[in-house]
This record gives C-alpha cells, structure tokens and sequence, in this order.
C-alpha cells in the first residue's frame, strides 16, 4: 500500500469516525487515485482529473476537485511534502439559498388559510395550523418538523418522560438592583 493509499484510508476512517457518510468521496478519490496510477498528489493531477472526463457538469466537476482539495489539506497537515491546492479554483460547490423570514403578520396569514382547509375529520387545517404556529415559535425548519415527538412518548427513540429528568439546580447570577 503506498502512502497516498495510507492516506486516503486515515482521512475515510477519520470521516467515518466523525459521522459522515463518506462513501461518494471514498470513491472519488479512490479513482483520482487511480489516475494518478499511484502516483503523487498534485495541483494540477487534482485539476486535470477534476475536469477529465467528456460531458460532466461544471458542479460535478467542482464537487471533484474540492473532494481531492480537502483530503490534500488534510493529507498536507500530517505529511507537509503534500501539496494542498487552492480552495475554489473552479467555483463555489453551491451556494445556499437566502433564508426568507416570514413577518408576524405572515405568520397569521399562513395559519388562518391553513385552518380553512377542508378534510374528512376537520383535523387538518386544525393540524397544519398548530405546525405552523410551532415551527414559527421555535425557529423549526420544515425538515425537522417531522422529527417532533410528545417527550411523555415511552417508545424506543422516544425522549425521556419529566419524571425521568434528572434535575439540576442553576444559580441565577442577576444582579438585583
């Protein structure tokens, strides 16, 4: 095993080892890898596989090379003959979309046209109403709405019942006037 080998190995596991789902990243660089026919790691053999290959996406390609980008910083902090390319040389990955707040007044909007909405049981808009009202009050995002559980709930992933809390005692340091 060469010690570009060795290293892509520690970097997945140390990934892994963190919780990440590495296994799109464990391949690409097991094929710039491959392209490199074992060879070194370098800027240019990091651009010119990032970019090989007839008919990819500009983003594919930048999401190739910032792969090849991090594991080389990566490789660069434990070996420093390791040279770390450039962030961004082909672009951004992606950006992130602008958050839209939504006004108070928005909000009541959206909970009272969600009330009119029509079902068999009346449950519903009734329903939909309250997850707004919730997702506004405690700055859910709608992927974690789903995720809200009754702590009282005693199933296996459930949370843990009040009476099961253990309680703790913090000193309020407020200076009274």
């Amino acid at each position: 095993m060469s010690r570009l080998e060795q290293l892509i190995e520690g970097y997945v596991a140390f990934k892994q080892a963190l919780g990440f789902d590495f296994s799109g990243e464990t391949q690409r660089l097991r094929s710039h890898l491959e392209s490199t026919d074992g060879g070194e790691l370098s800027p240019g053999s990091a651009l010119a596989w990032a970019c090989g290959g007839v008919g990819h996406p500009r983003s594919y390609q930048i999401q190739r090379y910032e792969t090849v980008r991090r594991f080389s910083e990566f490789a660069h902090a434990l070996d420093r003959n390791v040279p770390a390319p450039r962030p961004g040389l082909l672009g951004k990955t992606g950006g992130r979309v602008v958050p839209f707040i939504y006004s108070k007044e928005d909000i009541v909007i959206l909970m009272s046209s969600a009330r009119s909405l029509k079902s068999p049981d009346g449950l519903r808009g009734e329903s939909l109403a309250f997850l707004i009202g919730i997702m506004s009050c405690c700055g859910l995002r709608i992927s974690e709405a789903p995720g809200i559980e009754d702590p009282r709930s005693r199933r296996g992933r459930g949370r843990p019942c009040r009476e099961e809390l253990e309680v703790r005692v913090v000193a309020d340091h407020r200076a009274d006037a």
